[in-house]
This record gives C-alpha cells, structure tokens and sequence, in this order.
C-alpha cells in the first residue's frame, strides 16, 4: 500500500519535473531570439535612455542582457549547468 502511494507521487513528480523543463526551455528560446533580435543591436540607445530616466539603469539593462548570454545556450536551449552553479554559489554566500 505504501509503495503503491510512494509511486504514484513520484511518478506525479516526474511528469511536473519534465513539463517544468520543457516550458523552461520554451522560455529561454524566446529570451534568447528576443535579446538577439532587438536587444542587443538596441542596447545602446536602450541604455541612454534608461541612464536618462534613472542614472545607473543602464547598467541593469546590460546585465541583464549579459544574463540571458549566460543561462541560454547559441541554439536557444537553457543553460541548467551556469544556472545551478550559480544558485549554488548565492546559498552558499547567504549561509556564511
């Protein structure tokens, strides 16, 4: 009886685990066609404009390109290595 519940929620967990993925993954292609298509070739007048309204949100705005370089990989799929290690990191740094 007990196996029987311990599978059916693992099997539960499995199907949740691998549609997180795949919509992850949808995700990142898009990130990954918008920042290459219209963020990056407008990223200094995006900046300017930023820096103009708030001094200093340029900057946001050019890491956050930069972060979407990171956890996407060239053809658009997410980068989970760059990503768990850098969550790794952050707890690391929060508990010390």
């Amino acid at each position: 009886m007990a196996w029987g519940i311990f599978n059916k929620i693992k099997k539960g967990l499995t199907k949740t685990y691998n549609a997180g993925k795949k919509a992850i993954g949808a995700v990142a292609k898009v990130a990954r066609v918008a920042n290459d298509k219209f963020i990056k070739p407008a990223l200094p007048v995006i900046k300017g404009l930023a820096n103009h309204f708030v001094p200093g949100a340029g900057t946001i705005i050019e890491e956050a390109s930069d972060g979407i370089d990171r956890y996407t990989n060239k053809d658009g799929s997410a980068n989970y290595k760059a990503a768990k290690n850098d969550v790794r990191s952050w707890a690391r740094n929060q508990w010390n």
